[in-house]
C-alpha cells in the first residue's frame, strides 16, 4: 500500500499537468482569436481606406494635371500598404498613406474646383471616417496584442504560445487620426520668406516627404 502512494502521487500530479496544460490551450486560443478579430477590423477599416484613395485619385487626375508625380505617389502608397501582410510592414506603409493622403488634400485646396466637388467632398468623408474607424479598432488590437503577450509571459506559455504560432506581439504603432491631424498640419503652405525686401507671390511649395513606398 505505502508502495503504490508515490505512483498515485504522479498519476495525479501528471493529470493536473495535463489539465494546466488543456486549459492554458484553451485560453491562449480564445486570446488568439480575440486579437485575430481585432486584426481584421483594423485591416477591413483600411482597405476601405484604399478603396477610397484609388477613387479619390481618379477624380482628383482630372483636376491635378500639373502634380502628376503627387497622384503616382499616392497610388505607389496606396499599392504598397495593399500588399502588406505582417504588422510592421502595415504600420510603416499605411504611414506613408497617411502622408500621401495629406498631401493630396493640400493640393486639392488649392484647386477650388476640386476641392468644392460635391464627390470629392464625399470621397474625403469616407477616408476620414475610414481613419477614424481604423483608430478605434487600432486601440483594440493593440489591447488584446498585450494581453495575449501578458499571457504568454513564462517557458511553459511561451512554449505553447509559439506552438500555436501566436508571436510576435508587434503593436500597430499609427492612430490614424492622430496622424492626419499631425500630417496635415505640418503640410499647410507657409508664406515664403522676405528677399530683397519684397515678399514672393504665392506660397511656398510642399516638401517631398521621405518615404520607402514613394522612392524619393
Amino acid at each position: 500500500m505505502a508502495a503504490g502512494l508515490p505512483a498515485v502521487l504522479v498519476g495525479i500530479a501528471a493529470v493536473t499537468a495535463a489539465g494546466w496544460v488543456l486549459f492554458k490551450v484553451r485560453a491562449l486560443r480564445l486570446r488568439l482569436r480575440g486579437r485575430e478579430a481585432a486584426f481584421h477590423a483594423l485591416t477591413d477599416a483600411l482597405e476601405r481606406r484604399h478603396a477610397h484613395t484609388l477613387d479619390l485619385v481618379r477624380l482628383a487626375s482630372g483636376y491635378l494635371v500639373l502634380e502628376a508625380p503627387l497622384l503616382e505617389a499616392v497610388a505607389l502608397a496606396r499599392y504598397y500598404a495593399m500588399q502588406s501582410r505582417t504588422v510592421l510592414a502595415r504600420t510603416r506603409t499605411e504611414t506613408d498613406l497617411s502622408w500621401a493622403l495629406a498631401r493630396l488634400m493640400v493640393a486639392a485646396e488649392g484647386h477650388p474646383e476640386l476641392a468644392g466637388h460635391p464627390q470629392f467632398r464625399a470621397l474625403a468623408g469616407e477616408v476620414v471616417r475610414d481613419e477614424d474607424e481604423a483608430a478605434a479598432a487600432r486601440a483594440g488590437f493593440n489591447e488584446r496584442t498585450a494581453d495575449l503577450a501578458h499571457a504568454c509571459d513564462g517557458p511553459v506559455a511561451h512554449f505553447l504560445c509559439h506552438a500555436l504560432h501566436g508571436g510576435p506581439w508587434d503593436h500597430f504603432d499609427l492612430d490614424p487620426t492622430v496622424a492626419r491631424e499631425a500630417m496635415m498640419t505640418l503640410l499647410q503652405p507657409r508664406p515664403a520668406p522676405e528677399a530683397s525686401g519684397t515678399t514672393a507671390a504665392g506660397s511656398k511649395p510642399t516638401r517631398p516627404v521621405t518615404s520607402v513606398a514613394f522612392g524619393i
